[in-house]
Order: structure tokens, then sequence, then C-alpha cells
């Protein structure tokens, strides 16, 4: 048996018909490229997977409007909602949010801190080198950065003094020096 049809509907490809809440069930077997589904079209047009139900319906393809992309799009009038290019990017609305709607900048990360971690930057390395964490740049010009070796982490910035406002000599700093109390 390749496919059964059942008197209530369900559908069943490839596979042991298995009772199952699922109105299509599709079950495929091996390892490597075995795919327990293609979707292909030999026209000039993208192949298309349509996701409809009762609240709105979706689209998976090949995008037609960015090259070499897969696209998911809202079907209901809203178009691309997201898209994976060629180099593996995903783009959201330009804006990626994780646990969070509407982010209101290119990358925000939410999280209750209290239950787990928002973010973690961890570097497989395990020698003792000082590495990256973050890079602060202004276009290809490194301002600031997070760095850390095996002991301890380091916070960079850049002092330039074409970026002080306001410098004026002063003229009591021995003064202000002793009024220091340090620990």
């Amino acid at each position: 048996e390749r496919m059964r049809i059942t008197s209530g509907g369900n559908v069943n490809i490839g596979g042991e018909y298995t009772q199952t809440t699922y109105p299509f069930q599709l079950t495929g077997s091996g390892s490597g490229d075995a795919a327990a589904m293609a979707i292909k079209n030999l026209g000039s047009h993208p192949a298309k997977l349509h996701l409809m139900s009762g609240h709105g319906n979706w689209s998976i393809s090949n995008s037609t409007t960015i090259a070499d992309a897969l696209e998911f799009r809202d079907e209901g009038g809203n178009g691309t909602r997201m898209y994976i290019d060629n180099s593996g990017n995903a783009i959201f609305n330009h804006r990626v949010g994780i646990n969070f709607a509407n982010p209101g900048a290119r990358f925000v990360v939410s999280q209750n801190a209290n239950q787990l971690e928002p973010m973690r930057i961890r570097d497989a390395n395990n020698t003792n080198a000082v590495t990256h964490y973050i890079s602060f740049r202004k276009a290809d010009s490194e301002k600031g950065s997070i760095k850390g070796d095996s002991g301890s982490t380091s916070f960079n910035t850049s002092s330039d003094y074409r970026l002080k406002q306001n410098v004026t000599s002063i003229s009591d700093g021995i003064t202000r020096i002793k009024q220091l109390l340090p620990k």
C-alpha cells in the first residue's frame, strides 16, 4: 500500500497509516537526500506551497523578487513577511524580534532574565587567546569592542580628541586630585 484515503477524508502517502488527527500524512524513509515531499514546478514560476486557514493564507516559495531566496508571504495582502536569501540571511520585515512582536530596532531579544539568559555569546575556542565577542563599528572602523580570554572580559572604547567638545584647561588640578578618596 502506497496511498490511502480514509472514509473520513484523511490522506496518507508513503507509509503505514496510523490513526492521527492530521488530515494529511506524508511518510518517507531513507537517509541522505531521501525527501519526504518535494514541490516542483517545471514552468517559468517558482514552486509554491500555500498554507491556508480561517485566519489567513500564507505561501512559501522561491522568491520571484529576491534572487534565489526562500520567501514567506502573507497572501492576505501584506506581501513578503520573511525571506531567507541565498547566503542564509533571514530577514523579517527588515527587523528581527525574538520573543518580541514589533521590534523598534533591527534586532531585539526580549526575555525575563530571571528565567533564562536573553542572549549568550559562546566562544568555542578553548585556548587562552583573546577573542572578539562584539565589535562596535562606524562604517568599517572599529570604535569599541568586547573581548575576552579564559579569565576575563574587557570593554574597550576608543578615545579620540577630535570627538571631544568643550575642552578647557583647569587651574586647580592638584586640589581636585586631593579630593579623591582612592581605596
